[in-house]
């Protein structure tokens, strides 16, 4: 029988003020911290293009795109919880105590990997769906080229776009080729 190891659960204000201070992001999950794993060139070409596109046809409105950094705050089943999406757009949302933290997503953007994959399709879904501001949440597939969409709209169902489609997000109003999502990527050559 393996020994059970004990777990010391941490305070969301001392997770805060650790993360300010981090040489490498950490998840939170109701006391229990998570170190994220570094991404690939692969992945961060592909989150790199998307938040170009975003960020040109946005700069200037009411939402504004992050990149990787900006945590997101869950208040879920009285458990709380933080996450690092790959790109958060976030649009007139009330400000927080923190602003290394949003609560107010519109978009969610997430570039897969086979470590990583299982969460965001299913823990991250669940609890990003449960946040009322949340508009659409997407799934890149980075070892094709291929974007998988979840809308409030349509009850969180999800649309698969293949290479030939457009990535389309209404509550942004914002529109790219699935191509250009993964220019740059040469998918015969897997990293």
């Amino acid at each position: 029988m393996a020994n059970a190891e004990a777990v010391a659960l941490i305070s969301v204000a001392d997770y805060l003020a650790n993360e300010k201070h981090a040489e490498v992001g950490h998840e939170y999950f109701t006391g229990c911290v998570v170190t994220m794993e570094g991404i690939s060139r692969r992945q961060n070409t592909i989150a790199g293009n998307l938040f170009t596109a975003i960020h040109g046809k946005l700069h200037g409105g009411p939402c504004r795109p992050f990149l990787g950094d900006l945590k997101l705050g869950i208040q879920r089943n009285n458990e709380t919880l933080f996450y690092y999406p790959d790109i958060v757009v976030e649009c007139d949302s009330t400000a927080v105590e923190d602003d290394s933290y949003t609560t107010e997503p519109k978009v969610i953007i997430e570039v897969l990997s086979p470590t990583t994959e299982r969460i965001d399709r299913q823990e991250k879904f669940w609890a990003y769906a449960e946040t009322a501001s949340l508009e659409d949440y997407v799934l890149v597939d980075h070892q094709e080229s291929a974007v998988t969409v979840f809308r409030k709209t349509t009850d969180w169902q999800s649309e698969a776009l293949s290479s030939t489609a457009n990535l389309v997000l209404p509550s942004i109003e914002f529109q790219m080729p699935v191509a250009q999502v993964c220019i740059d990527i040469h998918f015969n050559n897997l990293a």
